[in-house]
């Protein structure tokens, strides 16, 4: 990895490998713990029925569509936040956590205007007549969360810009207790509460989403009130620098994300079976990705700090120490997935045919972990760096003109239906993460400059 940052040093600096596992470590399991929110429900419902499994995947990937653009826009204050700390502007920090807030809450309305009536959407894509009645209750109710889950999101960058974690590990677990006993309650009734199914796991869904914002809330109150006190440093553009990292940020993740929107879409249309076991299989992919994607937020702090402080050497190591990380955790999952496909599936669902066709698509699944490990950390160095159109081009690159066509081309004209959609996503984030590697090695051979346009 020495070799891809270009530093003169070729070995692992063993100060920023203790730096980086400090804050790397806890934001991990906070991102395990976000993604056990799905996995709980998608195992539940999974074992409940598998239109409740289909449609939760439906309804999941409509509600996450508009979500993560959301986030990406609100990634934008990371290098901000995290430059801002490293030169030791507190004033500076305060005064882009404001902006994000309101903007938090805009993006927040918006996205819970357009889950309002999902059902003209759904059906326009062709989605299987069993599933869109129950994935448009489904998502209705779950957007009664919008709100909180961003708010969460920018709270807890706030927090791991200074590197504080631990109020959102706690809130994390406490929210997660709370979303398996609800859903395990409401969904096949339990306590004495009605058996709900799906729409049981959609109002513990969006209760969970509230319950974890207001639980961080008041466990990081001390580290927050100072954002939300001190006088704001003078910024010359304000808001436009916010945009002008968020929009390519919000950009690439509408790219990723809508690729699996589209893959899941795709899914649907061919039948219940396909969409059932794409859920079960994205899931899995998902929990392990949450690993080298916490590396890669721990990553951004890191060298952004660095930049920030002027220590361009710090943020080299930074980017090494990441990558290693990154990658040697996903060699480890992507072998797991092409070891062990059918018990894995198994833990989701006991349906013979979406079992079968899971585990069919699981070992393809390990070779696209390896891949999207790497383009995840790769993200996260990068945009420490504020350097986010770079990535959003290749994202467009890598996911619209590489992954789709090749995916659609083996599924329809390969007649290999489900696989060729994973091959598909596997040849084009293969492609990002090479080229998004390149750019680090370019980025990062000389001096690091801050982020000078707030």
């Amino acid at each position: 990895m020495s070799a891809l940052i270009g530093d003169e040093n070729a070995f692992m600096p063993r100060r920023e490998l203790r730096a980086m596992l400090r804050l790397a470590l806890p934001v991990v399991v906070a991102q395990l713990g976000l993604t056990a929110f799905g996995v709980v429900d998608t195992m539940m419902l999974g074992h409940y029925s598998r239109n409740a499994l289909a449609a939760a995947g439906a309804g999941h990937i409509y509600t996450m569509l508009f979500l993560l653009v959301g986030l990406g826009m609100l990634m934008g204050l990371d290098p901000l936040l995290a430059q801002a700390v490293g030169a030791g502007r507190l004033d500076r920090m305060a005064a882009h956590f404001r902006r994000g807030l309101v903007l938090s809450i805009v993006l927040g309305i918006l996205a819970t205007l357009a889950m309002l009536d999902p059902e003209p959407l759904l059906r326009l894509l062709r989605q299987d007549e069993r599933v869109v009645p129950a994935a448009s209750s489904y998502i209705r109710i779950v957007s009664i969360g919008n709100l909180g889950f961003l708010l969460t999101g920018l709270f807890r960058q706030g927090l791991q810009a200074q590197g504080i974690v631990r109020p959102m590990v706690t809130a994390t677990l406490l929210a997660n207790l709370f979303n398996a006993l609800g859903n395990w309650a409401l969904i096949f009734g339990r306590f004495g509460l009605p058996e709900m199914g799906l729409e049981g796991s959609a109002w513990v869904t969006a209760a969970s989403r509230w319950l974890l914002f207001l639980a961080l809330l008041a466990l990081s109150h001390r580290h927050w009130r100072p954002w939300m006190t001190v006088t704001p440093g003078e910024t010359r553009r304000g808001y436009a620098s916010l945009l002008y990292l968020g929009l390519p940020l919000a950009v690439q993740v509408s790219l990723e994300a809508g690729i699996f929107n589209a893959v899941g879409f795709i899914m649907g249309a061919i039948g219940e079976i396909e969409l059932s076991a794409n859920q079960v299989t994205l899931n899995l992919a998902s929990l392990v990705f949450m690993v080298p994607m916490g590396i890669g937020a721990a990553a951004s702090t890191r060298v952004g700090n660095a930049i920030g402080a002027g220590r361009s050497d710090e943020a080299r190591a930074a980017a090494r120490v990441a990558f290693a990380l990154g990658l040697g955790f996903m060699l480890v999952s992507g072998a797991t997935f092409v070891a062990a496909p059918g018990f894995l599936a198994s833990l989701y669902t006991k349906d013979a045919a979406t079992l079968a066709l899971a585990a069919s698509l699981l070992p393809i699944a390990g070779f696209f972990a390896v891949f999207d490990g790497t383009q995840v950390v790769a993200h996260g160095i990068l945009r420490g760096a504020a350097d986010t159109r770079f990535p959003a081009l290749m994202s467009l690159l890598g996911y619209w003109v590489l992954a789709m066509p090749v995916g659609l081309w083996l599924t329809f004209r390969g007649e290999t239906w489900a696989p060729g959609l994973w091959w598909g996503l596997t040849i084009g984030l293969g492609f990002v993460a090479l080229l998004l590697g390149l750019r680090i090695r370019s980025r990062f051979a000389g001096e690091l400059a801050a982020f000078d346009r707030d």
